[in-house]
């Protein structure tokens, strides 16, 4: 009877393998969900093998690998044709999109606009399933009159501000759009997914409102930081009040065995009182203070 449980055991890459079984590295999605589900339908065990809080790969019975690999090279070039296909009508999909929300729209800019948008792993607004396609088209169609059309671009290289940058073009932008015809007496365009909404008059409040929290959780992390950089270092200090305390023992109970055997200085001591501690399990992160540029890079609200 197939296994149809999901939770596989975990193990490290140091684990023993198990007898009859190969290491899959993760990353091709085809070989790891087939060798599974061909796993699971004989029975047997599919191991996760995991470091550091991130999966690797997958350990799985040598047979099923092997055959799974066969069916990898048979079918390649059919799975090459068929994601090209999809490609293909998730393109034809946006740009009929856009040329019914622009029906205006310039030939030339039409295929760039298409293609940036929908450009694959480049988490653009065309491959976004969150928002319905007249949104996509939208937003994709402002970001490319923004930077193609107005001096977007020059006013960031300048070291203008961002949101300022956006506002001092947000006519321009709209112009355009009715030079392409935008369909209808439409709204700004909704944000992307995760991002609220910038603009309205309550707009400079929510960003001091963001500055200031994110400076309270730079505080806070300052703080926590420092407090365990002291927890440890009084631990640092222990082990090594400790540490010497052993030695001192170690040496008085030496000495007289030295001298028994004839010698005047006890040579063989020398290295005793030595602070080994710096290479003791607490290492350096348990100190590490960031600076206050990193924390603005965590902490900071992404726009």
């Amino acid at each position: 009877m197939a296994r149809t449980s999901t939770k596989d055991p975990v193990v490290g890459p140091d684990a023993p393998m198990p007898p009859g079984y190969a290491f899959v590295r993760k990353g091709n999605v085809f070989i790891t969900s087939r060798c599974r589900k061909a796993a699971y339908a004989e029975g047997r065990a599919v191991f996760v093998v995991a470091a550091g809080g991130r999966a690797r790969g997958l350990r799985v019975p040598r047979g099923v690998l092997a055959a799974v690999l066969a069916a990898h090279g048979a079918t390649r070039a059919a799975r090459a044709r068929a994601v090209a296909a999809r490609d293909r009508r998730v393109e034809a999909g946006f740009r009929a999109a856009l040329l019914a929300l622009y029906p205006r729209a310039p030939a030339a800019d039409v295929p760039r606009v298409v293609a940036r948008a929908t450009r694959k792993r480049s988490r653009r607004v065309g491959r976004c399933a969150a928002l319905a396609a007249e949104p996509r088209a939208r937003l994709a169609a402002r970001a490319h009159l923004r930077h193609a059309r107005t001096d977007y671009d020059a006013l960031l290289r300048a070291g203008v501000p961002r949101a300022d940058a956006r506002a001092r073009i947000a006519a321009r932008v709209d112009a355009l759009e009715r030079e392409w015809g935008l369909r209808g007496e439409q709204q700004q365009p909704p944000p992307p997914p995760g991002r609220a909404a910038a603009a309205g008059p309550g707009r400079r409040r929510r960003r001091r409102h963001a500055a200031a929290s994110a400076q309270a959780k730079t505080r806070t992390r300052q703080a926590a930081q420092a407090k365990t950089g002291a927890l440890a270092e009084k631990k640092r200090q222990r082990r090594r009040a400790s540490a010497a305390e052993s030695a001192e023992k170690e040496s008085r109970a030496l000495v007289p065995e030295l001298r028994a055997g004839g010698s005047d200085r006890p040579d063989d001591l020398d290295g005793l009182d030595d602070d080994d501690d710096d290479d003791d399990d607490y290492g350096t992160d348990a100190t590490w203070t960031p600076s206050d540029d990193e924390l603005d890079d965590v902490d900071w609200p992404l726009e």
